[in-house]
């Protein structure tokens, strides 16, 4: 069964490669944000299943700075990846979203 996993370079992805075979891609081989790259993505590899673990991620003040942006890229490979799995009759999809909430000021709590 061809398998793809989106993020394969990060955290959860290089830990997943000591265990399953499968291609794993990273930002390098693909812009999930942009939809003509997700469709070559599904031209080429042809997945049966897809563990999509990519995501926008940067940090604290990252995230803080441009938040925006991050929503926005991470709902458009969302939205992009679930969309030409249906097209491309993918026959599963496990998605691992992955989101940092830190407080803009810190209290002390005791």
């Amino acid at each position: 069964m061809n398998i793809i996993v989106t993020g394969g370079t990060g955290l959860v992805g290089q830990y997943l490669q000591k265990y399953l075979k499968a291609t794993y891609l990273s930002s390098k081989d693909y812009d999930l944000t942009k939809e003509l790259e997700v469709i070559k993505m599904f031209e080429t590899h042809k997945p049966k299943v897809i563990i999509h673990l990519a995501a926008r991620v940067g940090g604290i003040l990252e995230n803080i700075n441009k938040p925006i942006e991050y929503f926005e890229d991470n709902v458009l490979m969302n939205t992009y990846l679930l969309k030409y799995s249906k097209e491309y009759k993918v026959e599963k999809f496990l998605g691992i979203l992955s989101s940092c909430a830190y407080p803009d000021v810190l209290k002390n709590i005791k």
